[in-house]
């Protein structure tokens, strides 16, 4: 189950996605190469580069935005729960201040005002600062930031000309820093626990993935009912390694905090027709597809752990077979799954 609810209740500051770089991107763009009036939207997760494609067309966008008057200093209204689109990626040669690392700096350090002026953004940007903010929440290890779900832009006129600008993005926070303090620590030596006990610096990807997954399969309950003990409803990564159990996103986004500091990259995919949530990863330079949720028996049985779902090709993972249901209509952020090395492999009838 995918929830896109928004987020009533307080992941975490030590995190550095925002500073790593790599130098080969899946089409091998250079970002130098990347028109300066696009490179606000460019985000990074774990430690590729994207560029925000927005589109009008094919997507539907909820009305984010009403421009109440050209007046210096004048308000957008918008709402949290936009939806995002498309992203993506684009190679990462140098470290940039984008939009989206400046909102999640603000979003640390609980800012009701964070200055977003030096992008010179327009009432017409206000749907892509929606759909970054929107990336930028769903960063795992932000479980805890609990903001309003409405929130408003304020316009600055430009220096030197009759024009307006976005100059600051106005959020209201339903917790404090103080308040998320020990969510974060406990968070924090949980992951870091996991990681102790699981990984070794001699393993493989291959073998870091397959232990992560078995681990958190062997160690979480699927929440089927909604009535089991958590903080997000089950959707984070802290609601999956803290409190044992969740749903699909908390799933995904847990699988994504352990395979980071494993050293792994991977990414959340979503299907919203199938309202489910999984993971691309990354084993010795190809992706996979490792859906945990459905490697995870219901009702919960201790001690047994399926592989069906585990590093799979784009063409596999759509078929229905004897073992398993089909994936549809994901959003990979413009990431493939070619390689179909493990489609067949003996784990997937191990239990």
């Amino acid at each position: 189950l995918l929830t896109t609810k928004v987020t009533t209740t307080p992941p975490t500051a030590s995190c550095t996605i925002f500073h790593r770089t790599t130098k080969k991107g899946v089409y091998g763009w250079n970002l130098r190469l990347i028109p300066k009036k696009y490179q606000p939207f460019i985000i990074l997760i774990n430690s590729k580069y994207y560029l925000s494609k927005y589109k009008t067309g094919g997507i539907v966008m909820r009305k984010v935005a009403k421009f109440f008057s050209g007046l210096l200093s004048a308000s957008l209204a918008f709402n949290f729960a936009a939806p995002a689109v498309s992203q993506y990626i684009a190679a990462a040669e140098t470290e940039i201040a984008s939009l989206s690392e400046v909102i999640r700096a603000g979003f640390e350090n609980y800012e009701t005002s964070i200055d977003i002026s030096r992008f010179e953004l327009t009432a017409e940007d206000v749907p892509r600062i929606v759909e970054v903010i929107n990336y930028v929440r769903t960063i795992p290890e932000l479980f805890y930031i609990s903001v309003d779900g409405n929130g408003t832009v304020s316009q600055v006129q430009k220096e030197g000309t009759s024009d307006y600008i976005i100059g600051t993005l106005n959020v209201k926070y339903n917790n404090t820093y103080e308040e998320a303090k020990p969510l974060i620590e406990e968070f924090n030596a949980k992951a870091d626990e996991i990681i102790s006990e699981v990984i070794t610096d001699d393993m493989t990807e291959l073998q870091k993935a397959l232990k992560l997954h078995d681990y958190l399969v062997l160690n979480t309950v699927y929440d089927t009912k909604g009535e089991l003990e958590d903080l997000n409803g089950g959707s984070s990564a802290y609601d999956i390694l803290v409190c044992g159990n969740g749903i699909c996103q908390g799933y995904a986004q847990a699988y994504n905090v352990l395979l980071e500091r494993a050293g792994m990259d991977s990414l959340m995919v979503v299907s919203y027709p199938m309202n489910h949530a999984w993971n691309l990863v990354s084993v010795d330079d190809e992706w996979y597809h490792v859906d945990v949720t459905w490697d995870d028996p219901v009702p919960d049985s201790p001690g047994l752990v399926n592989h069906k779902y585990f590093l799979l090709s784009d063409e596999e993972i759509q078929k229905k077979t004897d073992v398993r249901y089909e994936h549809h209509s994901w959003d990979a952020k413009g990431f493939t799954a070619t390689s179909t090395k493990y489609d067949n492999a003996f784990w997937v009838d191990v239990r």
